[in-house]
């Protein structure tokens, strides 16, 4: 997900690194009701995005949602920006036992980045570690 997010949003290595920990939601797992601004809130969504990817009718363990090797394509559109288009699952080799669990985290991954693109001046240097502070999340 680094090198989509980087891509989409724009950040190089380190201010994506500011992420993994930021506000309620950002980084493994998430705390509390209530997003600490809309960055945290893409985060809370795509948190949901994985609960939905380990239903049955999707398949993905909790192994798959930070190990898969899922596919997609990255390019450069005119207007200077990157776009990611995630593989389909119809797209996989058919020996591809995973191809719809690794299709649906691709597409988790690809709304997480542009939603963190759309919202990038919501973010606020404050909220990095912020679940880590006692009581914070805990709505």
């Amino acid at each position: 997900m680094t090198s989509m997010v980087m891509c989409i949003a724009n950040l190089n290595t380190w201010e994506v690194m500011s992420y993994t920990n930021y506000g309620c939601f950002c980084g493994k797992g998430g705390i509390g009701n209530t997003p600490v601004d809309e960055t945290d809130r893409c985060c809370q969504v795509h948190d949901i995005c994985f609960d939905d990817a380990m239903l049955p009718d999707v398949g993905c363990s909790a192994n798959d949602i930070y190990w898969a090797n899922y596919l997609y394509g990255k390019r450069d559109n005119p207007d200077g920006k990157c776009s990611v288009q995630c593989v389909p699952e119809a797209d996989y080799p058919a020996s591809n036992q995973n191809a719809k669990c690794k299709a649906f985290l691709c597409e988790c991954d690809r709304v997480v980045a542009e939603c963190v693109a759309r919202h990038r001046s919501s973010f606020s240097a404050g909220y990095v570690f912020h679940s880590w502070k006692w009581g914070s999340c805990s709505n």
